[in-house]
C-alpha cells in the first residue's frame, strides 16, 4: 500500500469521526430544546358501581307444550234408571264443554214421579190415622207430629220424622206403617233424582252413545 492510500483511509476514517461528532451535537442539542409537558392535575372521578339488595323468592317456569290434552281420571257415566232420553242444560255430543252441576241429560221420569206421589201420599194418610192416637196417648208430642202433618208438602224432599223416644210411640207408628213408608218414599226420592244426569265435576264430553229420544236402560 503506498503513502497515498494510507492518507486518504485516514481522511475517509477522520470524516466518519467528524459526522458522527457533529451529528451526536445536534441530537444533544434538538433534546435540550424539546419543552417538558405540564403535569395535568385534576381531581380524580370516582368510579360508580349500581348495587341492589338481593331478594329471593321462587321464579316460576313457564312451559308452552302443544298437543292433545288427555284426562288423566276420565270417567264413564252410566244411567241406574230405565226411560226415554230428553236434553239437558247443553248439547250432549262429543267435544261439548261442560261444567260441574250441568244436567247432562235427562230421563223421562214422569213414572217414577208418580210412584213417589203414590208413597207420600200412603205415609200421609197413615200419619192422618195416627195422629188421633197420638194426641190422645201422647199429648206432649202431638204438637210436633201434627207441624210434621202440616207442613208435609209433596212436591219438596221429605224432612226426617220426629224422633220417638219412647218404646210405645214407636209401637203406634210401627203398627201403622209410618216407618216403611217413610223409608220407602225416601228410597224412591233418590231414584226420582237419578232421572237427571248432572255433571260431577266441569269437563269435555269425550264420547256419547246416547242420544235425545233414545232409549236407556240400567247400565247404558
Amino acid at each position: 500500500m503506498s503513502a497515498i492510500d494510507i492518507i486518504k483511509r485516514h481522511i475517509s476514517i477522520f470524516t466518519g469521526v467528524i459526522i458522527i461528532l457533529f451529528a451526536a451535537i445536534i441530537f444533544i442539542l434538538l433534546k435540550g430544546m424539546k419543552s417538558t409537558p405540564m403535569e395535568k392535575h385534576g381531581n380524580k372521578a370516582n368510579a360508580v358501581v349500581l348495587a341492589s339488595v338481593v331478594q329471593r323468592s321462587s321464579i316460576p317456569i313457564s312451559i308452552e307444550a302443544y298437543g292433545r290434552v288427555r284426562s288423566i281420571a276420565p270417567i264413564t257415566i252410566t244411567s241406574e234408571v230405565t226411560g226415554t232420553v230428553l236434553t239437558g242444560n247443553i248439547a250432549f255430543l262429543p267435544g261439548q264443554i261442560f261444567n260441574k252441576g250441568d244436567i247432562l241429560l235427562r230421563i223421562d221420569s214422569r213414572q217414577a214421579k208418580l210412584n213417589l206421589m203414590t208413597t207420600k201420599s200412603q205415609l200421609l194418610n197413615a200419619m192422618a190415622t195416627l195422629l188421633p192416637e197420638v194426641k190422645i196417648e201422647f199429648p206432649d208430642v202431638y204438637p210436633l207430629w201434627q207441624k210434621y202433618f202440616n207442613d208435609f208438602d209433596f212436591e219438596k224432599n221429605l224432612k226426617a220424622i220426629p224422633v220417638a223416644n219412647e218404646p210405645k210411640i214407636k209401637l203406634f207408628l210401627a203398627r201403622f206403617n209410618v216407618y216403611q213408608l217413610y223409608f220407602n218414599a225416601k228410597n224412591l226420592e233418590i231414584l226420582y233424582h237419578k232421572h237427571q244426569i248432572r255433571a260431577p265435576f266441569s269437563g269435555v264430553i269425550v264420547s256419547a252413545d246416547l242420544r235425545p229420544g233414545a232409549s236407556a236402560r240400567q247400565g247404558t
